[in-house]
């Protein structure tokens, strides 16, 4: 399948996503790990119990 970037970002934010935005998939292997993003990113969670925040 080829398939452009726009496309791609647009498919895994669920809609169209503007500028030079980067969409960050956050799955179940980014346990406890640090993610650095610019504003305007997109951060979708793909795992089940996902949560923004510091560790209970």
């Amino acid at each position: 399948m080829k398939a452009k970037p726009a496309t791609l970002k647009a498919m895994l934010a669920d809609g169209a996503v503007t500028g030079i935005a980067h969409v960050h998939v956050i799955g179940p292997g980014a346990h406890e790990a640090t993610i650095r993003v610019d504003a305007g990113d997109l951060i979708t969670l793909r795992s089940p119990g996902a949560r923004f925040g510091p560790p209970a």
